[in-house]
């Protein structure tokens, strides 16, 4: 064999032993499907803040309509002006699991964000209906048997970590939790269906379930002032 073949052929090895030293040596970056993962984990209400001058702003970012906007915003003035803020403050204050409900209304984890955490506490199961407590009824505030079984965190990542978040993704899983039809959203079965096939529709939630509409307009009233004052001032949050 020729030295010019004896050269050509340790050239070839020398390339490959190179080549595989390389392999074993490189650090594999994150490419564009983790980037998408950590996309779908970012809540676009994570940063809202919970205070009376953002009460409209915050219904609109959680998809009620202009009039459903109007009805929420003048219903907790009448909190205001009757004097139940202070009822609802005396019952955060006096919480059976005090410990509990920090967790459900303070924000502090990403996992758990107030406007689906306080369901936990103020929504409670009358005549086998989910509906939003009456202040001025309740004697405390609980953990309810109900919402220990229901797949509420789920139906939060469905709705509003998904890749095309719909604009009323809050109202409509608020819907779903309240109607107790969690597993139809994450199911994708209209009306909170998702592609070409299916429909997410906030009009057919109201005709299919009638009077949803107050029970969500009741909630994110009671649930707002609550989580305002838990996060003011002197609050279980402070």
């Amino acid at each position: 064999m020729s030295l010019r073949t004896w050269l050509s052929v340790a050239g070839v090895f020398l390339t490959f032993g190179v080549c595989g030293y390389l392999l074993l040596d490189e650090e594999i970056t994150p490419g564009d499907e983790t980037a998408d993962f950590q996309a779908r984990q970012a809540d676009p209400l994570i940063g809202i803040t919970y205070s009376a001058a953002n009460r409209e702003r915050n219904f609109q970012s959680f998809g009620l309509d202009a009039e459903m906007t109007k009805s929420a915003v003048d219903q907790a003035r009448r909190f205001e002006d009757t004097g139940k803020l202070e009822r609802i403050r005396l019952l955060l204050t006096d919480a059976a699991e005090p410990t509990d409900l920090a967790e459900a209304l303070c924000g502090r984890s990403p996992q758990i964000r107030p406007r689906y955490g306080a369901m936990r506490f103020l929504v409670a199961l009358v005549q086998g209906e989910r509906r939003p407590i009456d202040i001025e009824r309740v004697s405390s505030l609980q953990r309810e048997d109900w919402s220990k079984a229901a797949p509420i965190s789920a139906v939060y990542d469905e709705a509003e970590l998904a890749d095309e978040r719909k604009p009323d993704a809050t109202l409509m899983a608020v819907a779903a939790i309240l109607t107790a039809q969690e597993q139809e959203l994450l199911n994708g079965y209209k009306p909170w269906g998702r592609g070409l096939a299916a429909t997410w529709s906030w009009k057919q939630v109201k005709q299919k379930y009638p009077g949803i509409e107050k029970r969500c307009l009741d909630y994110f009233v009671i649930m707002h002032l609550a989580v305002e004052i838990a996060n003011g001032e002197g609050g279980i949050c402070d």
